[in-house]
């Protein structure tokens, strides 16, 4: 039982983390778009690194996989 409590705390750390994480993406993103001279420019750029890191994460553990099995 102990130890599914402790995985249960983590699960509960890693989303509070994540929603936190979203938080923070949010702000920047007000930050970014309420810029008067940079406005459209930052927030394009912002939302492309940050979508190409998300396809980006979503990815890379299947190839991390495939290439493992090609060594093994």
């Amino acid at each position: 039982m102990k130890k599914l409590t402790i995985i249960i705390n983590n699960a509960k750390l890693e989303t509070a983390q994540d929603l936190d994480d979203t938080l923070n993406l949010q702000q920047n993103y007000r930050t970014f778009t309420t810029a008067e001279a940079l406005n459209f420019e930052f927030a394009v750029l912002f939302l492309t690194v940050i979508g190409a890191l998300f396809i980006f994460k979503g990815i890379a553990i299947p190839i991390q996989i495939v290439i493992g099995g090609y060594i093994d």
